[in-house]
C-alpha cells in the first residue's frame, strides 16, 4: 500500500494548467511474478485562459470581455495494473468524475479520457540483459455535451 500526493501545472499558448491529488494505491502480490495493483486519485484541476493574448476572430465575444478566464473543478482518475514476468496489462480512467468547471458566463466539463495498455517482453538471452518489449495503448475520450 502506499500513500502519496501529485501537484501537476503545465502553461501551452492561451492556457495555464495546474492539478493537485491525493493518491492511493494497493499492490497485490499474487505470487512471485505476478501482482495486480489498484490507484485512485482524488484532487482538482484549474484552469486560467489568458484571453487578453487571444486573437479572436469575434471581437464581441463577451466570453473574452474579462481578460483571463479561471475555472477549477473536481477531479478523479483510477487505475488497475496486471504484471507477470513477461506480460502487462492495464486500464486506467483520468478525469473520471467528468467535473464541470464554472467560467465566468459558462459552464464546461472535464471530459473523461480511457486507457488500455499491454505488452509482452521477449529476452534474448537467459539472464534477460536483453529484453525486446512491444506494447500496444489505445486511448479514447468522447467529446462532452456541455450541461
Amino acid at each position: 500500500m502506499a500513500i502519496g500526493g501529485l501537484v501537476f501545472s503545465e502553461k501551452a499558448g492561451l492556457i495555464d494548467y495546474t492539478s493537485f491529488y491525493g493518491i492511493y494505491s494497493y499492490h497485490l502480490k499474487v505470487n512471485k511474478t505476478t501482482a495486480l495493483n489498484f490507484g485512485l486519485g482524488l484532487g482538482g484541476v484549474q484552469y486560467s485562459v489568458r484571453t487578453f493574448n487571444a486573437r479572436p476572430y469575434d471581437r464581441d465575444d463577451a466570453m473574452l470581455a474579462s481578460g483571463v478566464l479561471d475555472g477549477i473543478a473536481f477531479d478523479s482518475n483510477a487505475g488497475i495494473y496486471f504484471t507477470s514476468k513477461d506480460f502487462f496489462l492495464g486500464f486506467s480512467n483520468q478525469h473520471m468524475s467528468g467535473g464541470k468547471i464554472r467560467w465566468d458566463n459558462s459552464l464546461g466539463r472535464l471530459t473523461p479520457h480511457y486507457y488500455l495498455y499491454s505488452g509482452y517482453a521477449i529476452p534474448f538471452n537467459k539472464k534477460r540483459t536483453f529484453v525486446l518489449q512491444p506494447s500496444l495503448m489505445v486511448r479514447f475520450n468522447s467529446p462532452t455535451l456541455i450541461s
